[in-house]
Order: C-alpha cells, then structure tokens, then sequence
C-alpha cells in the first residue's frame, strides 16, 4: 500500500533507535530519496506506521513500534543498504557529541542537555557500532564530546561501561584521542575509584605534552590536580598551578572558573571556610558571565555547604533554594535529588527533623533507582547531614519519616 518512496523511508527510518527529528532524519535519509522526507514522514503518520510526538521542549519525534522497526530493518537488510546508512547515522551522531561539547557550557546548554537525553538511545546504537564493527575513534569522540552529560545527568555508571569498553582498545586511537578518552574515562572513574582515576590521567599528561596543544594539555593538567584526590598533596597542586597558567594565556575562562571551583573545593575539605568562599564566589562571577546554569547552581551548592559548616542554616537553605530554581530550570533530576540532600541538613538544624528525614528518603530512593553517583567531595557532607538528622530525631522516627520519603516521587519532594 506504500509507493517506492514511502518504502524505502520506512526502511531506512529503521537505523534510529527511539526515534529522530525531522532535521535528522532529513540529515540521515533523504540520499536518493524519491520523495521530500517530510512528505513522506507526513504520509507515513497517516497511515498510523510511524508515530508523530510533539515535544514539550519545541521540535517534533518520529518513532516506530518496535514490531514494525524490525519489519523495516529486515526490509532495510534485504535491500543492501544498511551499511551506508549505519555510516551515515554514525557520523551525523559523532557530530553532535562534538557540538555538544561546547554547547554544554554555555547559554544554550538547556537545549543541549535536553537534545543528547532524548538522543540518547541513537548515541549509544554509534558507540555499540564503533565497538563491534567500526572505527573506534568513533566511540572516543562520542563519549568525551558528551563527558558532560553523563555525569551531569547521573549516568556515571553507565559512561565508566563505555571508557572502560573504548579503554581496551585505545592503542588504535591516534595519540590525541587516547589523551580524551583517558581524560573522560578518570573523569567518570573519580565517582567510583580515585586511585584507578589517577593512574589514567597519569597516563595521559605524556601522551598531551608529546602531541597534544596547549588546551589539551591544561585540561589533562586541571583534571590531574583537581580529581586524582579530595585531599590536595604537592603534585595536585602544581598541576593546577601549571593549568591555570595555561588557561590565563589561552583565556580560557571556563577553565579559570574550574580552577577557581577546585581551590574551594580543597579549601571547603580541609576546613578553610573563608578562602573555600572566596574561590566559590570568584567562580560563580565567571560562570554568570558565561552563561553556563549548570556551574552556577554547583557554585551556589557548595556554598551552602560553606554557610552549614559555619552553623548558618537559614542562609545554605536560602542559598539551596536559589540553587534549586536554577537546577529546576535546566531540568536535571539527579541534580535536583542532590539539591534534596543538602537541603535536608539544614532544614533538621532549624527544627523541621521529620520533614529533613523525608526528603533524605525521597533523594536517595531516586538516587539508587537512577544509578546516580555522588560526588566524593560531597559525599562527607551528606554523610554529617544524614548522621545529624538520625541522631536528633531518633532511629526509629528517623526509619519512619525516611520510609515515607522513599514513597515520595522527586516531584513531591521537591513540592515539599
């Protein structure tokens, strides 16, 4: 009942996985197409064999059912051209992890972050392709375009699966993308293993001094100082002494800021709540500069972890709160989860126990049913807040008020 070119559209729409945009798949499929692929996706709604989706966030999402996706692929396989178009779809793909790499930093990073969540599902189909049967730089240039977005959105655990799957390999890598895998794989592995983190980066900094550009190097360098440890030794802190100069000839003030957050970050450890301020506050000035909502609601999160250690409650829940509509804004759940949990201890030290123990639920039920790893740096902090909370309710109303938390959906908490 299709004509020649409704046919082979349907065929080749089976190379997306969850779905596509019109734009992609007008980037991917319309190669020889006899017909305009809009005309042909419209026809092919119609006639209820793809699904048309408005999406909340702007654009439109073309799907399959899955019975008529595999009834497609068999079409696509039997005509000889799934090959190239698995080429095609790889490539449009590698593309948008390297755009989003830069894009995730900046004004635009909401629709970014937005964009590789609800493409994940054809990012992960390239990055299983580069593996089984494809160009491995492929799989390297995917997951460290999208470094952000894996630990951002919690899918840490998931990201270390593909490094250490691209690490096997990386000996077929040219020198460059051997130094972004390892970078992106310590990144990740900092979540789980801080000695197996350091010995990657270790590995990289040779590499980028012998074939890497000075921007390369200092990101190597940063992620040397600021990730192999939460607490600074001397080695930490010439490396970011040497990045940092190299971010100030490059101007690079994304890095600066990075710099800036990192020297809170030992100084918040290690009990110097004055100077941790200081670097906090200096960082979020560049990061409202750039834009960049992401970093701004993270510098705001540990400042109230500053204004908690100084016993300031009413001051970290109103600088969580301001962190919390940001967060809410870019539209991040395992961020917002965190959120939760910082809020939770100072909202027990100024009298609410029982409600500070539901949101510690809530957070952690959503936290262990995403996969979401925390932050080492942070972990400390909601360790004290958890322990203070159960020890001023009591164990058994603490167990209590935690076991409605777990009932609560993310959303409720956050209502609360």
């Amino acid at each position: 009942l299709l004509n020649a070119g409704e046919k082979l559209l349907l065929a080749r729409l089976a190379v997306f996985r969850g779905g596509c945009s019109l734009e992609t798949a007008e980037a991917i499929c319309a190669g020889d197409l006899p017909i305009a692929v809009l005309d042909g996706l419209a026809s092919l709604v119609d006639k209820s064999l793809v699904q048309y989706t408005q999406l909340s966030e702007g654009g439109a999402r073309f799907t399959l059912l899955e019975m008529i996706r595999e009834y497609a692929r068999e079409q696509l396989e039997a005509g000889n051209g799934m090959a190239a178009l698995r080429k095609r779809h790889t490539a449009y793909f590698v593309d948008l992890a390297e755009r989003a790499e830069v894009e995730l930093r900046g004004p635009r990073q909401k629709h970014w972050f937005h964009l590789l969540e609800t493409e994940i599902d054809n990012l992960r189909a390239a990055l299983e392709r580069s593996l089984k049967d494809g160009d491995i730089t492929d799989g390297i240039r995917i997951i460290s375009g999208t470094l952000h977005y894996w630990h951002i959105y919690g899918r840490q655990a998931e990201g270390i699966r593909w490094t250490e799957h691209l690490l096997a390999r990386q000996e077929e890598a040219p020198p460059t993308l051997q130094v972004r895998l390892l970078r992106s794989a310590a990144r990740l592995l900092y979540y789980r293993d801080n000695a197996a983190a350091e010995r990657l980066i270790r590995q990289a900094l040779p590499i980028a001094r012998e074939h890497g550009d000075k921007a390369q190097i200092s990101w190597v360098l940063f992620t040397l100082g600021a990730y192999g440890t939460t607490s600074p030794s001397q080695w930490q802190v010439d490396a970011l002494a040497e990045a940092q100069s190299l971010f100030h000839e490059l101007d690079d003030q994304f890095g600066i800021a990075q710099i800036l957050n990192a020297t809170g970050e030992f100084a918040r450890l290690s009990g110097d709540e004055d100077s941790a301020r200081r670097a906090y506050t200096a960082s979020l000035a560049i990061y409202e500069r750039l834009g960049d909502i992401r970093a701004q609601y993270s510098m705001l999160y540990n400042l109230a972890f500053v204004a908690q250690h100084e016993g300031n409650h009413a001051e970290a829940i109103r600088i969580l709160l301001e962190s919390l509509a940001l967060c809410q804004e870019l539209g991040v759940p395992a961020e917002v989860a965190n959120e939760l949990l910082a809020i939770a201890g100072s909202l027990g030290a100024v009298g609410d126990l029982v409600g500070a123990a539901r949101l510690l639920g809530a957070a952690d039920a959503f936290l262990q049913q995403s996969g979401a790893l925390l932050d080492p740096n942070d972990q400390p902090e909601h360790d004290r807040n958890i322990t203070f909370v159960r020890t001023a309710l009591g164990a058994a109303a603490f167990a209590a008020a935690w076991a409605e938390g777990q009932d609560m959906t993310l959303e409720q908490a956050v209502a609360y």
